[in-house]
């Protein structure tokens, strides 16, 4: 699940490097070995057998384990339960990996090889952060926190099965998820839906076109009215986009009038626009046209809708994620391999959608994660240091929180 960014404004924003007892600086460190050891797992066995390695690393101390099979995929619930069980976070990711030809690389400031930037390293650092935090006595964890493992695009059908399987509808606070950000927190993505727009003419001889109605030819005009629809703006999440994806029409031999030709639409929305008024504005693009074809609109459901969801800074725990990052900021002991950036706490809102919408359509979700790149590649990469920052923080998010619960009690 990668979610394109934009800049939500700008300022000055300094984030500092951040290190960990338990996670060295040098090569060969425990998290360069694990996520090695996590990415050959899920390169060569599969999602499940990844999943399996990472609630193994946890640990069994009072982990709670649900697993389940979906139409998607494997997905496996890891819970360490808390003193109390309000507030609950979820740490969200996705163990689906493209077969590894070779070992993946590793150096002082990186590590790389296909999927190890999106997400295998990001795993590790939560694998990591968890296997601490359960050697932790229960009494003295506040929260309880738990881990959804998918594959990637399968978050719902996992949500589904799992809650099936409890008997009961699960519910978090606040959900995390260490996809790369460049260090920013990302609050909100738009939304998406799938529309096949199929329009019906008759066949006709080549020669004798005048005989047939031609569905190609009234697709054409179609792409270029829906060139003009007006789509709707949204403060933080933008404007809504229409694209044309694909067109499909006429026989292979290419020697008739083709009766039939199907476009499909991929409908970003932003919030306030929803199914209907997705095929409302898909209805007065092209009703001016005067088409002699028939027209049928429908939303590809197997192609899963997402639902625009965003936060504001103003969510608590989102407070304390971006104090979190201030708190960084401040700590001259971590300033080894800084990363300037601009804007304070750096929040920034998602252009395309993912399994991200599913997560905040239900709950306050948040995206933060290391630096990385050339994702998609055989030279796909994650940042080290930057990767020790990310544990470093959301393990303070955590015992922030703990915090709050002790002086509360």
């Amino acid at each position: 699940m990668r979610l394109l960014v934009r800049w939500a404004w700008t300022g000055a924003f300094f984030i500092a490097a951040a290190g960990s007892p338990s996670m060295g600086a040098s090569k060969g460190d425990p998290l360069e070995r694990l996520s090695s050891e996590l990415y050959r797992c899920g390169a060569d066995e599969g999602p499940a057998a990844l999943q399996r390695a990472i609630a193994d690393h946890i640990g069994s101390r009072g982990l709670q384990r649900t697993m389940v099979t979906t139409p998607a995929g494997p997905a496996l619930l890891l819970q360490i339960p808390g003193r109390v069980a309000r507030p609950h976070v979820l740490l969200w990711g996705h163990t689906q990996l493209p077969a590894a030809a070779a070992a993946p690389q590793a150096s002082p400031e990186r590590l790389s090889g296909p999927g190890m930037g999106d997400m295998v390293a990001s795993l590790a650092i939560v694998a990591q952060v968890l296997r601490d935090r359960a050697r932790v006595p229960q009494g003295e964890r506040g929260c309880t926190v738990s881990l959804l493992l998918c594959t990637d695009g399968g978050t719902e059908q996992a949500l589904g099965a799992i809650e099936a399987q409890l008997g009961s509808a699960l519910s978090f606070q606040l959900v995390l998820v260490p996809e790369p950000t460049e260090e920013l927190v990302l609050l909100g993505a738009r939304g998406r839906y799938v529309v096949d727009l199929t329009l019906q003419g008759s066949p006709a001889p080549a020669a004798r076109p005048h005989l047939g109605v031609n569905a190609i030819e009234d697709a054409a005009r179609v792409v270029t009215q829906l060139n003009k629809t007006r789509l709707r703006q949204h403060e933080l999440l933008g404007r809504g986009v229409l694209t044309v994806g694909s067109i499909l029409g006429g026989q292979g031999s290419g020697l008739g009038v083709p009766e039939r030709c199907t476009l499909r639409l991929v409908r970003h929305v932003v919030p306030g626009e929803d199914r209907r008024i997705v095929v409302e504005d898909l209805q007065k693009a092209f009703e001016p046209l005067q088409l002699r074809t028939s027209v049928r609109v429908e939303i590809d459901e197997a192609a899963g809708p997402q639902y625009p969801a965003f936060l504001t800074e103003r969510s608590p725990l989102v407070r304390l994620l971006l104090g979190t990052l201030r708190e960084q900021e401040q700590d001259p002991t971590q300033a080894e391999g800084a990363v300037s950036t601009s804007g304070e706490g750096r929040v920034v809102y998602g252009e395309s959608a993912g399994d991200y919408n599913v997560l905040g359509a239900r709950w306050p979700t948040a995206v933060y994660g290391p630096i990385g790149g050339e994702f998609g590649t055989p030279a796909e990469w994650v940042d080290v240091r930057s990767l020790r920052r990310v544990g470093w923080a959301i393990s303070r998010v955590l015992t922030g929180i703990d915090s709050q619960l002790a002086r509360a009690a």
